[in-house]
């Protein structure tokens, strides 16, 4: 968490960085900062690319075995940053990315009606995988 603390230098008012700073794009961050999925400016050692994936009553994901499925992607960082939720995404791909998520986000919440799974996040990779039943 990052703290604006004003300081008062030579009769004006400024404000010192210590921590996060919110963000909508990477030019809003300074040294070399990167402006992360759930807006926040990170320095790239702490960021990653995140790559979910899954397969249906153990065959991969497609139309036939999604039948028109969707699911909530629910990234969960406790201590840290309030949850980032992708929804609604598709499961025919079978893959989900997201570019730019702290390292911090060490797991995946998947919800679907009344399916709700969790699954860690590979620290070293990145890569979270789960296993879904066939819609009904």
């Amino acid at each position: 968490m990052r703290v604006v603390i004003p300081l008062l230098v030579g009769g004006a008012l400024t404000a010192c960085r210590t921590g996060p700073v919110a963000c909508g794009i990477d030019s809003d961050c300074d040294d070399g900062d990167l402006c992360t999925r759930n807006h926040v400016c990170l320095p790239p050692s702490e960021i990653r690319e995140v790559h979910i994936t899954w397969t249906v009553g153990g065959m991969a994901a497609s139309d036939a075995t999604c039948r028109g499925m969707q699911f909530t992607l629910e990234f969960i960082a406790e201590g840290h940053y309030d949850p980032l939720a992708y929804a609604p995404v598709p499961c025919a791909p079978g893959t989900f990315r997201v570019d730019k998520l702290p390292t911090v986000f060490n797991i995946v919440h998947v919800i679907h009606g009344s399916f709700f799974h969790t699954v860690a996040i590979d620290p070293s990779t990145g890569e979270a995988a789960f296993e879904t039943s066939s819609p009904r």
